[in-house]
């Protein structure tokens, strides 16, 4: 059974846990701290966990292997939506780019 990530007083749970009301499980490692490479300090896994409120950092299982068994987790505490997401491979940066001229410039031509 996908878990679904629910959303309980700003904290990010998975339907299993909230289904028994049993949130220690996702929030286990939450005060571990780790340097945030794409923001330059360090943060705690609460954060990476729940970066936009309801889904994790891209860059979670990249920062987290080392430390947790983030994949186990990831598989126990994230949809399946999110672990696809997750497990794609990367944009390319140059793709990125001409994506966002592309935007700006269909916003111009609304103007």
């Amino acid at each position: 059974m996908a878990s679904l990530l629910l959303v309980k007083n700003r904290k990010v749970i998975s339907s299993r846990d909230n289904q028994f009301g049993d949130e220690s499980m996702i929030t286990e490692y939450d005060d571990l701290e780790i340097y945030c490479r794409m923001l330059g300090h360090p943060l705690n896994f609460l954060y990476c966990r729940t970066t936009d409120g309801s889904k994790p950092c891209a860059k979670i299982l990249d920062c987290w292997y080392k430390r947790i068994p983030i994949r186990e987790f990831a598989e126990e505490n994230f949809s399946s939506q999110i672990l696809e997401q997750l497990n794609a491979p990367p944009t390319n940066r140059l793709h990125s780019i001409l994506e966002l001229i592309e935007k700006a410039e269909k916003g111009k031509d609304k103007d």
